[in-house]
């Protein structure tokens, strides 16, 4: 049985004194070499935002596709907003809670136009229970009010 709560013996590997002062000098290198080239950047594809208890509030994720997206979620995970950004389009959907997994919904978007004859799309969308139940949208260039 061994007792942890004993010092180290010296010569013991674990031991400060024990250390080579070579490889310590090589490792402080390396990690000030690392820090340098990261500085701020920290680079992932989904981060989740905890709140106090540890809960998943925020959710931000970046696919090689181009898309990223912001989602912010209640308590038990159900998706509230969501802000997305895709390669020919933005999005901003509001959702509410229903009895059943039909989606009951506000969407609000902006669709890029596909060619330079084309026009822009942008829209709002009601969606309840599922289905599209109201809608109001443009398709055009945008004119300036006078």
């Amino acid at each position: 049985m061994v007792d942890d709560t004993r010092p180290p013996q010296r010569g013991a590997p674990d031991d400060p004194q024990h250390t080579d002062p070579e490889t310590l000098r090589r490792l402080q290198t390396e990690l000030t070499d690392l820090r340098l080239r990261l500085q701020s950047e920290v680079r992932t594809r989904c981060l989740v935002v905890t709140d106090e208890a540890g809960i998943g509030r925020i959710r931000l994720t970046a696919a090689s596709g181009g898309d990223c997206e912001v989602v912010l979620l209640d308590e038990d995970g159900f998706e509230r907003v969501t802000i997305a950004a895709r390669p020919d389009m933005g999005l901003i959907m509001v959702g509410s809670r229903t009895d059943d997994d039909d989606p009951t919904r506000v969407d609000l978007f902006a669709l890029d136009a596909e060619d330079d004859a084309d026009a822009p799309y942008i829209g709002l969308e009601l969606i309840g229970e599922g289905d599209s139940r109201s809608a109001i949208a443009h398709y055009g260039r945008p004119r300036l009010m006078p």
